[in-house]
């Protein structure tokens, strides 16, 4: 992965040196740098409503004012606006030459001469694969079962492929925006991605003359490749289109882009390094948490969507949608992204006459908070203590190491390692030999590495020789499983064992079929397997139960056509086993054809009912540990090491006494290897943890405070800058919390001043045993600036 993320580095550098950046918005502010706030609009029919969008369209935007709506985007700080020019039903509003399905009144005529007029930088939305035009219908993809392949059940619009003929008909789109409108400052492509469970003959014959072999024998890594270069290709044709009309400062993005980029591999290699910023979705507080956290450790601009309405659609009528959130509620969404180094880009509804509501108030109230803290955001840069490889555990290491009072950031291979104390590297992160040669040299230099799980690469930086993996009781080890891919961190293969209805496991993108695989903690007798389908508007229907022959896998029962989302599979004769393998071979969401596995639980039960596959398992006590460790336990789940050149901290109890965290000293630093895969949340092991790799924790509050609010710490030129957010703002009647903080003082130089940005009022600080401890009010968000006294 590294190498194709130095690619990738390399192909994007190339690609920004030869696109200038676009000219800056409304009072110099520079469009394009993050963290920012922008704004996302337009007029989006709601399908399957009672009206047509014929009749929708009759005097839509009676009274739009672009002017107007520039002058409320300038008001509020936004360093650009995202039109809709195109959303996923195809229907055009600028004047195309290309199609009859199009608004009537040029809506992007009168809004980009607005921009022009405000110095408001216009960004265009446009499906360059989604695309519900009926005049297209010819060339729309089929499923394999001869159905058109369309978004959902709700949202019922028809997929394309720049396969067919429909490309051309995109390109002149492109061609018509970037040529006709004055200065467009960039392309956002929403839902930027092939539908490849398709009969369609275009797709056919762009993979065999890509490949020179047959669409219907492709692997998923062919199809996956045969997805980016398309894109590429195609984003390719686009930027040539832009060159040629002298659109210097456009530049692209593609929704999903974030969490894509740092996945590596061809997507990385062929699309998003032709890409200029990235975007993900988030609208809400913890999804803009999780979201931003990649921010610091992406080589590009991160913007997060925050939709402000309760709805994407403009109504028939002309009130718009309610807001979705309270003002306070609002800002602390923002917050929690921009304090992190994203930027927010606020959607925005308006009625059907072209006006605006609540959601423009909520926008409003975001920005003149943005204004108060710009100067301690936009230059901010992480002051952490520890660096968190991204990867699968990177979330729920984050969030522990937040309750054991650690200011974290994230990085990736990809990246310059950040200079900080420690350095985590969380189970099942990969590590290839150029990071772990870059992991040694940190090292080296006296930093501390932290390797949880298996150390792969780094056993010899840990001091240890790998022998496999320690033995525990079935009482107390639970079972395990894993899946053939994994749609995001919060969708990950152990929810399916968990026992908590609200988690739930989704595949990747490649086609069907997806499978799970579950290893019991001990043989028993299988009868028969229950299959929750992730609630919602998902429905597996279905599938096969494998069982183990030989090196491969025999199926021993399958299911086609259920309807309910508890699907329960009988063996012919019960199965003595401790592996089985459930395989998704269809699933529908909304009715229509899926290409992802979306799965509440697996129970694997005997012939009393007992479920084998519980992922419950009884933490195992540490023995001969060193002070900190004493009277912990960790998950009896362990790679079990012998070490060569490490000192043990702490041993399982366990036949075997297996190593549960070494240490070794190498160079001018060290590294602790916990030799865990699945830590969990024990925020007493963290702390223990923290301690011997850090020392006292940097941040003290109440077990109470530490779970309401967050805190990110960050250096603004010569000053410490404390971020701290109220994460449970309630809709109405919100009341601010006073609360006490204690820093350490190695974070804040002895005789400092403090103040909330936004205010010259000293900050009273009172400083005891080597920590700085003070009060403040968030109402939501609260930001401290430490400065040293010039007195």
């Amino acid at each position: 992965m590294f190498h194709r993320l130095k690619l990738s580095m390399l192909s994007l550098a190339l690609a920004l040196s030869a696109k200038p950046v676009a000219a800056d918005g409304a009072a110099g502010r520079p469009w394009n740098r993050s963290p920012r706030l922008s704004v996302m609009t337009g007029f989006i029919y709601e399908p399957l409503k009672p009206y047509t969008i014929q009749q929708w369209m009759e005097n839509l935007g009676c009274r739009f004012d672009a002017d107007e709506w520039v002058k409320n985007f300038n008001e509020l700080g936004a360093s650009h606006v995202v039109f809709y020019d195109k959303w996923i039903d195809g229907l055009v509003f600028h004047d195309t030459k290309t199609t009859a399905f199009k608004t009537r009144r040029d809506f992007l005529r009168e809004l980009a001469a607005a921009c022009q007029r405000g110095g408001l930088p216009l960004v265009i939305y446009f499906n360059a694969v989604s695309d519900g035009n009926p005049e297209f219908d010819p060339w729309a993809l089929l499923d394999l079962e001869g159905r058109p392949i369309v978004f959902g059940q709700r949202w019922p619009t028809r997929y394309q492929t720049l396969h067919s003929p429909f490309r051309a008909k995109c390109l002149e789109q492109v061609r018509e925006i970037l040529g006709n409108y004055g200065p467009i400052h960039g392309i956002w492509h929403d839902i930027f991605h092939e539908r490849l469970n398709t009969t369609s003959p275009w797709t056919a014959a762009g993979y065999l003359k890509m490949f020179g072999e047959p669409f219907n024998k492709a692997s998923p890594q062919r199809l996956a490749e045969f997805n980016a270069r398309t894109l590429a290709d195609y984003l390719d044709e686009v930027d040539a289109i832009r060159r040629e009309l002298r659109q210097e400062g456009c530049i692209f993005t593609a929704n999903g882009s974030g969490t894509a980029f740092l996945g590596g591999g061809v997507w990385t290699e062929r699309v998003g390094s032709r890409l200029h910023y990235l975007f993900n979705e988030g609208h809400s507080f913890r999804n803009n948490e999780k979201l931003a956290r990649i921010a610091w450790a992406l080589p590009m601009h991160l913007d997060i969507n925050l939709l402000l309405n309760s709805s994407w659609f403009a109504p028939l009528e002309d009130s718009p949608p309610p807001a979705a959130y309270s003002d306070a509620q609002a800002i602390a969404a923002t917050a929690i992204a921009v304090c992190q180094g994203a930027g927010v880009n606020l959607a925005l509804t308006p009625g059907h006459d072209g006006r605006f509501g609540e959601d423009l108030q909520r926008a409003k109230a975001v920005g003149s908070w943005f204004r108060t803290v710009e100067p301690w955001i936009v230059a901010a840069q992480p002051a952490a203590e520890a660096a968190i490889v991204h990867g699968p555990n990177a979330d729920s290491a984050t969030d522990a190491l937040a309750r054991a009072g650690v200011f974290t950031r994230w990085t990736s291979p990809g990246q310059p390692l950040p200079t900080c104390r420690a350095v985590l590297v969380p189970a099942q992160t990969p590590v290839d030999e150029a990071f772990a040669v870059r992991l040694c040299d940190y090292v080296q230099n006296g930093g501390t590495l932290i390797v949880c799980g298996h150390p792969g690469a780094l056993a010899d930086l840990c001091g240890v020789r790998v022998k496999g993996m320690a033995a525990f009781a079935p009482e107390v080890r639970g079972a395990s499983v894993k899946v053939d891919s994994e749609y995001n961190e919060e969708f990950r293969g152990h929810h399916l064992l968990d026992g908590r209805p609200t988690t739930a496991w989704a595949s990747g993108g490649t086609p069907m079929p997806h499978w799970a695989e579950i290893t019991l903690s001990e043989p028993g007798d299988v009868e028969r397997i229950e299959v929750v389908s992730r609630r919602g508007p998902y429905q597996v229907t279905d599938l096969d139960v494998e069982l183990p022959d030989g090196g491969g896998w025999r199926t021993a029962k399958s299911v086609r056509g259920a309807n309910q989302p508890t699907v329960l599979v009988r063996l012919d004769a019960p199965a003595r086993t401790d592996r089985i393998r459930v395989k998704i071979v269809r699933e529908l969401y909304q009715g229509e054809d899926r290409q992802y596995a979306d799965v509440e639980s697996i129970r694997v039960l005997d012939r009393a009912g007992r479920n084998l596959a519980s992922g419950e398992v009884v933490p195992v006590e540490l023995l001969d540990a060193v002070a900190g460790f004493v009277g912990l336990a960790l998950p009896p789940s362990a790679v079990a090491v012998e070490p060569t050149t490490a000192d043990v901290l702490a041993r399982f109890d366990n036949a075997a006494k297996s190593p549960a965290v070494v240490r070794k000293g190498a160079g001018r630093g060290s590294v602790l290897l916990v030799t865990a895969d699945a830590v969990g949340d024990d925020s007493s092991f963290w702390l223990a943890l923290s301690k011997q790799a850090i020392g006292e924790p940097a941040l003290l509050v109440s077990d109470e405070v530490a779970a309401r609010f967050r805190f990110i710490l960050t250096q603004v030129a010569d000053a410490k800058v404390l971020n701290v957010i109220d994460a449970a703002v309630p809709r109405s009647d919100y009341r601010p919390q006073t609360i006490e903080v204690s820093l350490a003082g190695r974070q804040v130089a002895p005789g400092s001043r403090a103040v909330l940005a936004g205010s010259d009022r000293p900050l009273a600080l009172s400083e005891e045993q080597e920590r700085v401890r003070f009060t403040i009010r968030p109402s939501p968000v609260a930001t401290v600036v430490f400065r040293r006294s010039t007195q």
